[in-house]
């Protein structure tokens, strides 16, 4: 393959990374304080669905208010840690699974929109939770969105967090920033070269991660760049990278199709699911205009548009997220017409 081919797989695919780093050059904001590695470096805990393992890592208040927290892509159940303190302020607790194929959790034979709702739903049956709230994250936003549109009555309302939108129209698609415009052209046309991204995003993250630190942060917003300097943000991250890449490569391939799918497998103009959609104004890595458009499309959505931060503003506004979370849960007994 010419060098230059390499070079385009390699800096289309590790920019795919939804939990995106910047360089350490910039002063982080005060308020950012990350959980003691101690939190979130920890062994998972497990449920069996047909003998296929899905490991989950709890954090927050132990018997507060059930919240399950779907990942970035790649990504892992360390990112449920970023919560962990304002979780524990609100009485809140955070469960945050690994998809198939990802950390923990043993690959699937299927992994598809409709399989990632019905794995989180074993999952909050299994817990014994009362009516969760769902909360995705970028790469987890769509299947979160998904999960808690078809089973509106299992769960207590969805929180999508810098996610994408249903891309089924060519103005939506166009709409897709490179570089992973050309990773889901790839995706579509050459599903062999689609998989390289993915070996590569692999091997870079496991044997270069200077490399693959210093590529991801290129294009950041300056907002995202803030966050990112701050102290231990690129050891929480690139162990969140390599902790979802270890097993190989087919769960993140698999992973990184459920951003992309035009078909929902539900009418969303008739589902009662309450959403709320949050998104940054400076976001370099999902536009703007998929929230715009994810709010049209649900009869109970509410959209919060937030000034002047970036794609990692789950980090600095996660005692908002909670509180939000909390009230959709303490008025989910609310008829679908009711918006707290």
């Amino acid at each position: 393959m010419p060098g230059h081919i390499k070079a385009l797989l390699l800096l289309s695919c590790v920019a795919l990374i939804a939990s995106c780093a910047t360089a350490a050059q910039n002063t982080a904001p005060s308020s950012i304080e990350l959980p003691a590695r101690a939190v979130w470096d920890k062994p998972s805990s497990k449920v069996t669905r047909d003998g296929r393992a899905i490991a989950y890592a709890e954090y927050g208040a132990p018997n507060g208010i059930p919240v399950i927290f779907m990942h970035g892509g790649p990504g892992s159940r360390f990112e449920g840690a970023i919560f962990d303190k304002a979780a524990k302020q609100a009485n809140v607790r955070i469960i945050a699974p690994d998809r198939p194929g990802l950390g923990e959790s043993d690959m699937a034979d299927e992994v598809s929109l409709r399989t990632t709702a019905e794995d989180v739903l074993f999952l909050a049956k299994q817990l014994e939770l009362d009516r969760p709230v769902l909360m995705g994250w970028s790469g987890g936003g769509v299947p979160a969105v998904v999960t808690g549109g078809r089973e509106p009555e299992a769960f207590a309302g969805v929180i999508s967090l810098a996610g994408y939108t249903r891309l089924d129209r060519e103005e939506l698609e166009a709409m897709v920033p490179e570089p992973d415009q050309t990773a889901m052209q790839t995706m579509k046309k050459h599903p062999w070269r689609f998989r390289q991204f993915f070996r590569l995003t692999r091997f870079t993250a496991r044997r270069l991660s200077g490399t693959y630190w210093r590529t991801l942060v290129r294009d950041a917003s300056e907002p995202d760049k803030q966050v990112y300097a701050t102290e231990g943000m690129r050891e929480f991250l690139m162990t969140d990278q390599k902790e979802s890449l270890r097993p190989g490569i087919d769960g993140i391939v698999a992973d990184a199709k459920l951003s992309y799918a035009p078909d929902w497998g539900f009418e969303t103009t008739t589902s009662c699911v309450r959403l709320h959609i949050y998104h940054g104004t400076d976001d370099t890595r999902v536009p703007l205009a998929f929230a715009k458009d994810l709010a049209t499309r649900f009869p109970e959505a509410n959209l919060h548009v937030i000034q002047d931060v970036g794609h990692m503003f789950p980090i600095t506004h996660a005692e908002v997220l909670v509180a939000r979370a909390r009230e959709l849960w303490e008025t989910r007994d609310a008829s679908c017409t009711s918006r707290p």
